[in-house]
């Protein structure tokens, strides 16, 4: 005698099939992802859903068994949403390949204790493909010995000192488009984080006094020519590339056993003179120059981490938002209910 009757039965088979399915055209179609930071600014705001295409690039077959509509975790509890498998990296043939200047989700290489499938998707635009020369200079980004315009845009955002003539408010700011979070009172002025186009606009108000672009964070503003590491790549060990490569070497390559020590390195207990590197890399920053934490201070993205190409806004966010990867924000419509999303910034394609 059965306990559950023919249309529950019917009702939880529909359920399991409508997960399924739902689960299969998220991992080899399109995905939805929420912005976390305003690292794109004024790209992308924080909480904006974004589609995620997986055709552009080939979908990645996925290295865990997971429960749908969560990250790391069972809500409320550490227990983890995975298992992992012993399944190897492999991405399905794709319609294109990536380009310098395509907006990418990929999962954070900042995560290492964690699958690659369940880091939290990062959002930032690439600049450097694996095997381009990389280097930034007074807030200019050069790629082989070129100066790369797809990031050097009107759209990309830098810091300024807005000095005016009289103490003005958000109000005025928020005239120009120029949110809260991009505006700090420094002596004199203020400091803004905004587009050249922003910037020329303000220089028309009669209150403003004078306006000057700010390099004065070296971190930011300034990094040595650096190879983007490609498959097939050998480098010779020393003290320089084990500051530049290590790291990458010792997280990403898929080795067990890694030491780095005064300038050389160690795999598996054997001293290595020259290393090949096993798998491509991409160098990326975001549109938000000096409100992005990116592959200048974390190092270069893995191609294994890369979900796919952020094709278009379906839902964007209201400015001022918090991001985060709480389970609930995955069930669209509780965030639209709770009015988190602005129908003025949806369905947007992503320049």
């Amino acid at each position: 005698m059965s306990f559950l009757s023919k249309e529950l039965k019917r009702e939880i088979r529909d359920i399991v099939l409508i997960i399924l399915c739902w689960s299969a055209f998220n991992t080899f179609f399109f995905q939805v992802s929420f912005v976390p930071s305003g690292s794109m600014r004024s790209q992308l705001l924080v909480s904006d859903i974004v589609v995620v295409s997986k055709l552009r690039y080939g979908a990645r077959i996925p290295r865990t068994l997971a429960l749908p509509f969560l990250e790391k975790t069972l809500p409320w509890t550490k227990i983890p949403s995975y298992i992992p498998l012993p399944i190897p990296y492999w991405r399905l043939p794709g319609l294109g390949k990536m380009k310098r200047g395509d907006v990418v989700v990929f999962n954070t290489p900042t995560e290492p204790e964690y699958p690659i499938d369940h880091r939290q998707p990062f959002v930032k635009r690439i600049v450097g493909l694996w095997g381009d020369r990389v280097a930034i200079e007074k807030g200019k980004v050069w790629v082989n010995g070129k100066r790369e315009e797809k990031f050097n845009h009107a759209g990309r955002k830098m810091r300024y000192f807005v000095e005016t003539s009289q103490k003005v408010y958000s109000s005025f700011f928020k005239r120009y488009d120029v949110v809260q979070q991009d505006v700090s009172v420094a002596p004199g002025g203020y400091l803004l984080s905004i587009t050249a186009d922003i910037a020329e606009k303000l220089q028309q108000s009669s209150v403003v006094v004078r306006i000057k672009e700010l390099c004065d964070d070296q971190r930011c503003c300034a990094m040595q020519s650096i190879i983007v590491p490609k498959r097939g790549m050998t480098i010779t060990i020393d003290a320089h590339t084990c500051e530049q490569y290590g790291k990458t070497i010792r997280l990403y390559e898929g080795h067990d056993d890694v030491v780095i020590k005064d300038g050389t390195l160690w795999i598996n207990g054997e001293q290595i003179m020259e290393y090949t590197f096993r798998l491509n890399y991409l160098f990326v920053l975001g549109d938000n120059f000096f409100g992005s934490w990116d592959s200048r201070f974390w190092g270069f993205v893995p191609v294994d981490h890369v979900l796919g190409k952020a094709i278009f806004i379906l839902l964007g966010g209201r400015d001022g938002l918090e991001g985060g990867e709480e389970w609930w924000r995955r069930i669209w419509l509780i965030p639209l209910i709770r009015g988190h999303f602005t129908w003025k910034r949806s369905f947007r394609k992503i320049r």
